[in-house]
């Protein structure tokens, strides 16, 4: 069964003009979005042991995107309400630095 809080983040990002694109069983999402002329990438990972049971937002742009490397954007929240009042605007400073 999909975690209904990755649903709600999920709506939440492609209401704001996220693109889906892909998942790994639903645990990670990947999402897309162009700044400033460049597409950027976006992973979101829902919690587990691995990352302290927070809720992981990676970015980073296309070019220089590793699924499983680090990336110049990795924040995390501690609830979905969290992930929603910040994660945005997080993002929206560290892309448009």
């Amino acid at each position: 069964m999909t975690n209904p809080h990755m649903l709600k983040l999920i709506r939440y990002l492609e209401d704001n003009g996220y693109r889906y694109e892909d998942d790994v069983n639903m645990s990670t999402v990947y999402f897309s979005k162009m700044f400033n002329n460049t597409e950027w990438i976006f992973a979101l990972t829902e919690p587990h042991d691995g990352n302290k049971k927070r809720w992981l937002l990676r970015a980073e742009e296309h070019t220089r995107f590793d699924k499983w490397g680090n990336a110049s954007f990795e924040q995390f929240y501690d609830s979905v309400d969290e992930f929603i009042k910040c994660a945005l605007i997080h993002l929206d400073n560290h892309i448009n630095y």
